[in-house]
């Protein structure tokens, strides 16, 4: 759903803007398309501590120690 929306959604859910956001992604509008700004790494860390949270986290190990290396790499960056 996240990846949907960042990165396929187009324009604003805002009608104010008058359009100027029409042809941007909601990743693209982040603070103007800045990179690694704490503003366009909330929407990655959070559905990362989210799933560590989870029960599914206990089953399939892997996958929480792969997302944990990729928030660290993301986090100190």
């Amino acid at each position: 759903i996240t990846y949907h929306f960042f990165h396929w959604k187009k324009g604003t859910p805002f009608s104010e803007d008058q359009g100027i956001y029409n042809r941007l992604t909601w990743w693209e509008q982040i603070d103007s398309g800045k990179h690694l700004t704490r503003n366009g790494k909330f929407p990655t860390v959070v559905p990362v501590v989210l799933s560590f949270d989870s029960r599914m986290s206990k089953i399939l190990g892997w996958v929480s120690k792969l997302s944990f290396h990729s928030l660290g790499t993301l986090l100190y960056q």
